[in-house]
């Protein structure tokens, strides 16, 4: 059966779909805590809606066939709202979050139904919208009538959708997933998706006994595409191949042909290859930083620093608590001279930035703030090209020796923790997630110092 969770994993990972068909289920990983989690999440959060308005559903406990029937039955009825409802149409199901009666002439008389889905999100993201297309297209069969909008329930408001609008790329999808159901298989495609994937040791086995060009770092699906095209179907060939014969061709920039050529010659040789100095600059104090935020319920709830061999955080324990944390973070810097402020990719100085225009910040503290930031991850790159799938801070320390005190430590994972703080008030978890983040600023320490060596 095809279902709209084939629609989501599509438009996120085709070779997902096509194992989660025909893969063996035996080599398929459990969920990880965060993944469960965010299902718990995402179940509560339906129920949350749910309670403020007046429906009917079919029953709990009966079997999808049954469902169905009682679906339909709510729908010939004129239910004004209809909640989990299941559709059926030959190898297709579908379970909407919510079906809601509105006029317009169908099958069923003077009115139809339109579909809602409800997501734990801030952004209507195109996985979503495939999903709730699928419910739409399933709608039109069953009441001869295709629904003219459609509307996701996210955090904190609705979007509505004009399901013309996403007509073509729905059918496209629907074309490709069940070719995928029929036996045409998919690519493996090694890319961050894969992390909280259950199939990655799966796909991750067959890259690397191909020596798939996925492996190289920042090689995205369409470039691997046009390399393929060009007869470079593998690392060792990428490793080899003609930068100058290949960067005409549109969407292969040369820059990024000489990286991926450094990079495949990297994996082979298994082997760090130096292409710049870091230039770190010299300060008086550095500091190492590093943020923990939740996006869903829109918290930065940890502001953690190392310096001069301490440890130093500001914590929010509640969303309420987030101004005092940002204010004591700003206050720390107020009269701090000739300092440099170490941090591992954007998600920091985004994250000040946004903050500053949530609560405000005076200018001079800011700026003496921002200014004095380096970004680890931009100089790594300019300074040298890894043996490495991914330029991950988890990546990179681990690969220079560093160990986390949580073997499964993720910010994902922190933010699990901080979930569960919310609802237990346990003291040991905000002990795990104040251990996490130190390790955090401790390996971006790490970084730093494997940089500066290769000055």
């Amino acid at each position: 059966m095809i279902t709209a969770t084939h629609f989501y994993n599509y438009t996120r990972c085709p070779r997902k779909v096509y194992l989660d068909f025909f893969g063996d289920a035996e080599k398929k990983l459990p969920h990880s805590e965060f993944m469960l989690s965010r299902f718990r999440i995402g179940r509560e959060h339906e129920k949350d809606v749910a309670k403020n308005i007046k429906y009917v559903a079919p029953e709990k406990t009966a079997k999808d066939e049954e469902k169905f029937r009682q679906t339909v039955k709510f729908m010939e009825q004129g239910a004004s709202i209809i909640f989990q409802g299941v559709l059926i149409d030959k190898d297709f199901i579908g379970r909407p979050d919510i079906l809601i009666k509105v006029p317009g002439q169908s099958r069923l008389g003077d009115y139809h139904y339109e579909a809602i889905d409800i997501k734990v999100a801030v952004h209507a993201k195109k996985q979503y919208i495939m999903q709730i297309m699928f419910y739409s297209s399933m709608l039109q069969k069953i009441q001869e009538k295709m629904p003219e909008f459609t509307y996701l329930i996210l955090n904190n408001k609705s979007k509505k959708l004009h399901t013309y609008d996403y007509m073509n790329q729905y059918a496209e999808a629907l074309v490709e997933i069940k070719n995928i159901a029929s036996g045409c298989e998919a690519e493996v495609h090694i890319c961050s998706e894969c992390g909280e994937c259950p199939w990655r040791d799966v796909c991750l086995e067959k890259a690397e006994k191909e020596k798939d060009i996925s492996l190289i770092y920042n090689l995205g699906r369409k470039s691997k595409e046009l390399l393929i095209e060009n007869n470079i179907d593998n690392f060792e060939k990428a490793a080899d191949m003609d930068v100058d014969l290949l960067k005409n061709i549109k969407g292969l920039g040369e820059a990024s042909l000489r990286r991926w050529k450094t990079q495949s010659r990297a994996l082979i040789d298994k082997k760090t290859i130096k292409i710049g100095n870091p230039n770190l600059p010299k300060a008086k104090t550095e500091i190492y930083f590093d943020i923990e935020g939740e996006p869903d319920i829109d918290i930065e709830y940890l502001f953690g620093l190392w310096t001069e061999g301490e440890y130093i955080y500001f914590l929010a324990k509640s969303p309420e608590e987030e101004k005092k944390a940002w204010k004591g973070f700003i206050d720390f810097f107020k009269d701090k001279e000739d300092f440099k402020i170490y941090h591992y990719a954007p998600y920091e100085k985004n994250a000040l930035k946004k903050l500053r225009k949530k609560y405000g910040c005076d200018e001079e503290t800011y700026r003496k703030i921002t200014n004095n930031m380096i970004d680890l991850f931009s100089v790594v790159k300019k300074t040298a090209v890894l043996p490495l799938y991914s330029y991950s801070i988890k990546d990179i320390a681990k690969h220079l020796g560093f160990e986390w005190s949580e073997k499964d430590a993720s910010g994902g994972q922190s933010t699990i923790w901080f979930t569960r703080w919310l609802a237990e008030k346990d003291p040991a978890l905000i002990d795990t997630i104040l251990q996490y983040n130190k390790d955090d600023v401790l390996a971006t320490e790490k970084v730093k110092e494997w940089l500066q060596d290769l000055e």
